[in-house]
């Protein structure tokens, strides 16, 4: 590199600049040209706020991508305000950053804002609610209690909706109604403001592993271009019963604790495609038949009785037979005895996951289009018949007691098999990938350890 240009010389063209581990102390930014530059990472950098080499980058009147991932000095972002092009900032795993600086209210093309990882950040500045291009939030794994009361307000005395008093939100913020996408997994929220439902653009809200958040806002049923809402793993004791009217939702993730009051699961929007449901806590008159275009379902009831003998044995429920449209099903329930018949019925199911079913004694009759079947903990289960199953090429039974089964009765297509009476913790992490992946549930299901 010639270094004896004067300031603003070198590399005139540059339009993309990645410089991992950048050498705070040695290179001179002021050399480069950076006229025409849009992408500028410094991923795992020693950066810090008050870094002379961020007056060089104001110059970038072109920039709209900021990636300041795992910079582990950076305490607080820099003054953005010569930056007014960025589209796209990302702050990922700046362990240390605490405060983001108010000057991020002038970024109004602003579409992208990642903050995963950001351990100490507890706050967030009102004035991302001003940003009017926002269409996607990051917040995973944050120290966020709580959203700002006056998210999801164009005008707050127009829409009505209560301000906390600790709220220093001015009378005309304007809201991020624009987001697209918010992520809070991972943080310490305890709620949700009301206001949330004015975001009437979100399409994704994720909350999983929430654990201190016990109940959702109504004003959820106003987020009517929902179309995935992740619940997993947080320790909600009641589900808001206006779940139907988010129209447009396709997926949908539940996880009730041992602590939930639910009693019932309220109607679900028949748009759902995708459900996942687990529960330590019995759920009486479950009927899910109206969602007529569901094509993954993963339902468990996690047994709360120890004794076997305890259990009130119930046959399958038969609205399973109604969902003509299911593709995957893995189903854990200690009480179902059987499968019932309309359950064969099912003409595009392809997957077939029977976990921890205590109870279940006999499958009357597996759908001809199953081609992957997983038997798993069913220890009543003592026969089974696959002769038929003609399209079947993967195969897994652990920890059933099945007695007819042999190397000899298997389908010359079986692809991949294995039986085994027994259940180690070496299988343990294998069968909660299988069955959690097709779920997104990312392995973490604690009912298949």
């Amino acid at each position: 590199m010639d270094f004896s240009l004067s300031e603003n010389q070198f590399l005139p063209n540059l339009r993309w600049l990645s410089w991992h581990n950048f050498p705070r102390r040695i290179l001179k930014l002021s050399k480069f040209s950076l006229s025409n530059l849009v992408i500028l990472d410094f991923t795992r950098s020693q950066l810090t706020h008050d870094w002379d080499g961020w007056r060089h980058i104001k110059r970038a009147k072109k920039l709209k991508v900021l990636n300041l991932s795992r910079c582990k000095r950076l305490s607080k972002t820099p003054d953005f305000s010569g930056l007014l092009t960025l589209e796209r900032l990302i702050l990922k795993d700046c362990f240390k950053l605490a405060e983001i600086d108010s000057s991020i209210g002038q970024l109004r093309h602003l579409v992208f804002l990642n903050l995963d990882h950001c351990f100490k950040l507890k706050n967030l500045p009102k004035e991302l609610g001003t940003l009017p291009a926002l269409t996607e939030l990051l917040l995973d794994n944050t120290s966020i209690e709580r959203l700002p009361d006056w998210w999801g307000m164009e005008n707050m005395e127009s829409r009505r909706v209560h301000i906390s008093p600790s709220s220093k939100a001015g009378d005309s913020l304007n809201c991020v109604t624009s987001l697209l996408k918010l992520s809070l997994n991972w943080t310490d929220i305890t709620h949700l403001p009301d206001s949330i439902g004015a975001l009437t653009n979100l399409e994704s809200l994720l909350l999983r592993n929430c654990y201190r958040m016990d109940r959702l806002p109504s004003s959820i049923k106003e987020l009517r271009s929902l179309t995935e809402l992740d619940l997993s793993y947080s320790k909600l004791i009641e589900v808001p019963n206006s779940m139907e009217s988010l129209e447009n939702l396709k997926a949908f993730k539940l996880y009730l604790s041992p602590t939930s009051a639910v009693l019932a699961l309220p109607k679900l929007p028949e748009s759902l495609t995708s459900l996942a449901i687990v529960s330590y806590v019995p759920i009486a008159d479950t009927d899910l038949s109206n969602l007529i275009n569901l094509k993954l379902l993963l339902f468990i009831m996690v047994p709360v009785i120890s004794i076997q003998s305890e259990l009130v044995q119930v046959p399958m429920p038969r609205w399973i037979g109604k969902l003509s449209k299911l593709e995957v099903l893995t189903l854990g329930h200690p009480n179902i005895t059987n499968l019932s018949p309309e359950f064969g019925a099912l003409p595009y199911l392809k997957t077939l996951q029977l976990s921890n079913c205590c109870a279940l004694e006999r499958i009357s009759q597996i759908p001809l289009t199953v081609t992957k079947l997983h038997i798993i903990r069913c220890p009543l289960l003592t026969t089974l018949d696959i002769s038929y199953l003609k399209n079947l090429s993967e195969l897994y039974v652990f920890g059933s007691s099945i007695e007819d089964l042999s190397e000899r009765a298997l389908s010359e297509d079986l692809l991949e098999w294995k039986i085994n009476k027994n259940y180690g913790d070496n299988l343990a992490e294998t069968f909660r990938k299988m069955m959690c992946e097709p779920h997104g549930l990312d392995g973490l299901l604690p009912f298949f350890t």
